[in-house]
């Protein structure tokens, strides 16, 4: 009979029982962005070699980032870990809704005072123009809700959790630049680097990936929403990007309050 000393421990309330798994590591975090950037620079050439459509564009992030991140994970043994679903209280979402609020004004004010240089300017005045081809439902679809669910997946799901024992603060700005390093684009390098950094710690804080998602596609809806309303003459663009450079206090405080706390929790 065994002694009472010698009963397995059961696991404490709200979390899932120890796993065999290996844990990751970040190296395992940045043999995945690899693979999947390889197969987002191949499948984007070719797409534009035979059928260069947004459309297929915007798909492509479902093939390169979305399904490699999946079997990375089932191989792996991580699936539950790449989308954390920690329950969330009220102070929990107060720091991931000012999180998520003060990363998306800050980006946009930021972007939108890089928008005002010429060359940059000309090129996102095509792509709008692109963008207004396709119907409303479309463009939410597509470059809202797809970039949301693929790339958080990818950066705080996955990247984040082989980074984390790195800490909050090395591992969540890990996940940022590496975001904004992806995108291609030294014009919005900075506010997607922000973006993706307050995301991160969105996830760290919570431990919900789901929440981080819900920012990514609001940010990314008001975006849609800004190209499809008309721009007036009595409101330069410069005046809202410099207003939302506000919001970077907030960021900074958010960031600050959160790291002070309890760190990723391991969910279910």
């Amino acid at each position: 009979m065994r002694r009472p000393e010698e009963e397995e421990p059961e696991s404490a309330p709200g979390l899932p029982p120890p796993s065999t798994a290996p844990e990751a590591t970040p190296l395992d975090g940045f043999i995945l962005l690899f693979a999947a950037a390889v197969l987002f620079v191949a499948g984007g050439w070719y797409i534009r070699v035979h059928n260069p459509t947004l459309t297929n564009l915007a798909f492509l992030e479902l093939g390169a980032l979305l399904a490699p991140t999946v079997v990375w994970a089932l191989l792996r043994g991580f699936l539950v870990k790449i989308w954390p679903s920690a329950k969330v209280g009220k102070r929990g979402l107060a720091y991931a809704f000012l999180l998520m609020a003060g990363g998306s004004f800050a980006a946009l004010g930021i972007a939108t005072l890089i928008s005002a240089i010429p060359g940059v300017q000309a090129r996102e005045t095509v792509l709008e123009a692109a963008l207004l081809r396709y119907p409303a439902y479309l463009r939410i679809l597509l470059f809202a809700l797809l970039p949301a669910l693929c790339e958080e997946t990818l950066f705080r799901g996955a990247l984040l959790h082989c980074f984390r024992r790195w800490g909050a603060v090395r591992a969540c700005i890990a996940s940022g630049l590496l975001f904004a390093l992806f995108h291609l684009s030294a014009a919005q390098f900075l506010p997607v680097a922000i973006l993706g950094t307050a995301l991160a710690f969105v996830v760290w804080k919570t431990g919900n990936i789901w929440l981080s998602m819900l920012g990514h596609f609001a940010h990314n809806s008001f975006i849609l929403l800004s190209i499809a309303l008309p721009a007036g003459k009595d409101h330069p663009a410069v005046l809202p990007g410099a207003f939302s450079l506000l919001f970077v206090g907030v960021v900074l405080v958010s960031l600050a309050a959160a790291t002070a706390r309890r760190g990723f929790r391991r969910s279910g």
